[in-house]
Formats: C-alpha cells, sequence, structure tokens
C-alpha cells in the first residue's frame, strides 16, 4: 500500500516510539488525514495486542466496520456490544473504560 508523506511520517513515528520503549501512543492529526489506515496497517504489521478508543459513536463504528472489512478480529469494549475480551484487538469507547 502507498501512504501519503505524512503517514509514512507517522508511522515512522510510531515505530521509533516502540523501539524506545513507548507502550502507549496517541495518534492525532487532522480529519481525512488518514489514521484510521495507519492503525490498521500498523495493527497488522507491527502490534501484539492493540487497543483502540474512541469517544464518538461513529468513529467507533467507522473503525469497527475497517476491522470487519480487513477481517481483522476484535472484542468490542462498548455499551450494548458483547465484549470478547480474549480477542488480541479491542476497540473500546473513553465512556465505558472510565
Amino acid at each position: 500500500m502507498k501512504f501519503w508523506d505524512h503517514q509514512e511520517r507517522g508511522l515512522l513515528g510510531i515505530k521509533n516510539a516502540i523501539s524506545g520503549g513507548r507502550q502507549n501512543i496517541c495518534v492525532a492529526s487532522p480529519t481525512g488525514a488518514g489514521k484510521s489506515v495507519m492503525m490498521f496497517h500498523h495493527m497488522v504489521e507491527e502490534c501484539k495486542q492493540p487497543t483502540l478508543y474512541t469517544d464518538r459513536i461513529m468513529l467507533f463504528n467507522q473503525l469497527a466496520k475497517g476491522l470487519d472489512d480487513r477481517g481483522i478480529q476484535f472484542g468490542c469494549r462498548a455499551a450494548d456490544h458483547e465484549p470478547r475480551l480474549l480477542e488480541d484487538v479491542q476497540l473500546c469507547m473513553v465512556q465505558t473504560e472510565a
């Protein structure tokens, strides 16, 4: 997959953070910058047990669809969702976690 320059820099920053010992990484960029694409790529290529947090139902549903579309098995930690806590990838609503 070909990434935009800012996505390449973001993925490199994530890899550098992980190699530097960081375990909790927050990726932030403007709407439409491709954060979800970067997360999906990174989860598949690099992470063993990633957890994604969002605070909007629309974004939760968008991320769930993206995970489904890529065939990535995931658990949901959100109200009105059956938890599957044994899945390696977890998609979480901040409000539920709080």
